[in-house]
């Protein structure tokens, strides 16, 4: 059985494998900035695409919602 916050971090934020995706699309992007900054949104995207809950504001990634 899964500790509470071990549960919880599954529930917030995404896998390893997943937070790279979504870092690779923004890097990809005319709006991601050298300091690491979305010009749409004006987030800081390493802090960003690690919610499951979160997406890009110009849907190059959706958010990801728990089936459970």
């Amino acid at each position: 059985m899964l500790r509470s916050w071990e549960r919880a971090r599954q529930v917030i934020f995404l896998t390893k494998e997943q937070i790279e995706e979504r870092m690779n699309l923004c890097k990809a992007c005319d709006n991601f900035t050298e300091k690491q900054f979305c010009k749409i949104c004006k987030c800081y995207m390493p802090l960003k695409i690690k919610v499951r809950r979160m997406e890009c504001p110009i849907g190059k990634w959706k958010k990801h919602v728990n089936k459970d």
